[in-house]
């Protein structure tokens, strides 16, 4: 379950460059993070394991969504830092 957490974040790390939208940015995050997401969907299973590894596999899947919100704030700041810029650049030129 470790490597798929793991395998998980650098999937999203790897899809989350290509996102240029914040609707695409918003559909990717809900796919990963929402109620019906990747984590979630992992994370099913989780109740099942022995107590010690069930503290384990908690404590990664919490830097494993931190890591995945971390990326996602960076991303949608890049998008309206961007859409700002051209924005700003449209009002200068009228």
């Amino acid at each position: 379950m470790k490597n798929d957490l793991e395998r998980l974040k650098k999937e999203f790390g790897e899809v989350i460059t290509k996102v240029t939208d914040r609707e695409s940015l918003e559909t990717l995050k809900n796919e990963f993070l929402g109620r019906k997401g990747k984590l979630k969907d992992l994370l099913k299973d989780v109740a099942a394991l022995a107590d010690d590894e069930r503290k384990a596999i908690g404590k990664i899947a919490n830097e494993v969504k931190d890591a995945i919100e971390a990326a996602y704030g960076h991303k949608e700041q890049e998008i309206v830092g961007s859409s700002q810029a051209a924005q700003a650049h449209i009002e200068w030129i009228d």
